[in-house]
């Protein structure tokens, strides 16, 4: 780590000396403040990109040898760095808990709706065709897919058409193919795999719903990615009610909010939507998620340096009076 920390020092003084750098733009890693460092030590403009609390990650999900340094090295990035960019306020407080520095920011992940675009959903006749419920992500515990395959198999039992396309990869897909095989829905999972980039589009153009099952966590620092993308393609979206789900579906407007890791209410919400007719609720999803992204764009661009900003607060899971715009009322589907 030192090796590498010296030589990303010694590489950005070459570059500077061939050509004046004007910004470093850093993405935060455990073992080095080297970048913040040098930018501080040369007067060069930096933004330091923190999206999980690294420290806590290492400890928790692998091994940390230095619990001591590893948080040094935190601070001396944080307390150097011109502008910290965090992705969620979760986040944020970890750091500022770990820094003086004032200029700690939120900007939640976003998606290039150039790239990403609603698909043309013509309405279809003839044979049944299938209905795809789908998720985009990696197979890791804290996704809560094992909710989602529990909840599928309550919708298959009286939905022949049903499948669900589960789009990544991850430790947890060998478990998931079993559990499929144990509730006898294997044959009606596809478990696509990771897939690049530039095939995401055809991916989420083929699902009918998409879905984010967070289960109940003690902590939700993440920026949901999947959220962003699931809005862009104008697809119906049903989510956790946890972290910042609720703010980015607008309680309800934009989506459908479930009990974290509850299956039978996830499975309700699923059936729910299929009943009331995806043909209609598709110009509802992509004109609210239109006029959502636009009003975003707009508080991003007036903000004073350019950043979205969001004070510490947001991020635990809330319960809220029900959204006046909500997409669709499944009170009765929850039954």
């Amino acid at each position: 780590a030192r090796r590498s920390a010296a030589a990303a020092a010694d590489l950005l003084e070459q570059l500077h000396r061939e050509d004046p750098l004007d910004l470093v733009y850093e993405r935060y890693s455990l073992w080095s403040p080297a970048a913040m460092a040098w930018a501080r030590q040369r007067a060069v403009a930096s933004v330091l990109e923190v999206n999980a609390p690294l420290v806590d990650e290492q400890a928790e999900h692998r091994v940390l040898a230095d619990r001591d340094g590893a948080e040094g090295i935190a601070t001396a990035a944080f307390d150097a760095a011109g502008s910290v960019v965090t992705v969620s306020a979760p986040v944020a407080r970890w750091v500022t808990e770990r820094t003086d520095n004032t200029a700690v920011h939120v900007v939640p992940n976003g998606v290039d709706t150039r790239f990403i675009r609603p698909a043309a959903h013509s309405g279809r006749r003839g044979e049944q065709p299938p209905f795809v419920i789908g998720f985009v992500g990696t197979l890791k515990p804290w996704h809560g897919v094992e909710v989602l395959v529990e909840a599928f198999a309550r919708v298959a039992r009286t939905d022949p058409h049903a499948r669900l396309r589960l789009v990544g990869d991850g430790p947890r897909r060998t478990g998931l193919a079993e559990l499929a095989r144990e509730l006898g829905v294997v044959d009606r999972v596809d478990l696509v795999g990771a897939v690049a980039p530039e095939d995401m589009p055809a991916e989420l153009a083929a699902m009918d719903i998409a879905v984010a099952p967070y289960p109940r966590l003690p902590d939700f620092y993440f920026s949901p990615l999947k959220l962003y993308e699931y809005l862009a393609a104008g697809l119906p979206v049903v989510a956790s009610d946890i972290g910042p789900c609720p703010d980015i579906l607008d309680d309800g407007g934009l989506g459908v909010l479930v009990r974290p890791g509850d299956p039978a209410e996830l499975a309700a919400a699923l059936a729910g939507l299929r009943r009331h007719g995806l043909d209609a609720i598709r110009p509802i999803t992509r004109t609210r998620a239109a006029d959502a992204t636009c009003s975003a764009c707009r508080a991003c661009c007036s903000s004073p340096a350019g950043l979205c900003s969001e004070r510490a607060g947001a991020g635990e899971e809330r319960h809220r009076p029900a959204h006046p715009g909500k997409l669709l009322d499944l009170k009765d589907e929850n039954k």
